[in-house]
């Protein structure tokens, strides 16, 4: 049984991040915002692949995993998280080589999806995480951190 973790960096610190990533055991993350950039400069793309590396956590991004910014723009606006959740779940779906890598990665090692949204049903990271279950079925486990 693969275990996938999903996590959101919202509130907190790139400390507090490691340390919830290292006390589950992850290995790798798996980062599936569109674009990797924070205002907590910790959580950028660069800033945190050194963070990470640091703590011998691994690090890749799946940009085609991400949300695109039309999307995020309306869900921002109007909140309606079905008809959100159903894009994203088609474009996610759209993405098989992506899905494919993503799922290598959590079957090496115990890995997470990252995005930032805390609550992981207000987060793109619940499609791909949906998916990859699709995908690998009973042999898949997600527990949202």
């Amino acid at each position: 049984m693969t275990k996938l973790f999903t996590a959101g960096y919202q509130g907190h610190s790139i400390e507090t991040f490691l340390d919830l990533l290292a006390g589950h055991g992850v290995a790798h993350v798996i980062d599936v915002r569109q674009l990797p950039f924070s205002r907590k400069p910790d959580f950028s793309k660069k800033r945190l692949a050194a963070h990470l590396a640091a703590a011998s956590i691994g690090y890749t991004h799946l940009v085609a995993l991400g949300t695109p910014k039309p999307l995020r723009d309306e869900v921002r606006r109007s909140h309606d998280f079905p008809a959100f959740f159903a894009a994203m779940d088609a474009l996610v779906a759209a993405q098989p080589e992506a899905l494919a890598e993503a799922l290598a990665i959590a079957r090496a090692q115990p890995s997470a999806l990252l995005c930032f949204e805390a609550n992981p049903h207000e987060c793109h990271r619940l499609s791909v995480a949906s998916a990859l279950e699709r995908i690998a079925g009973a042999a898949l486990e997600v527990v949202h951190l």
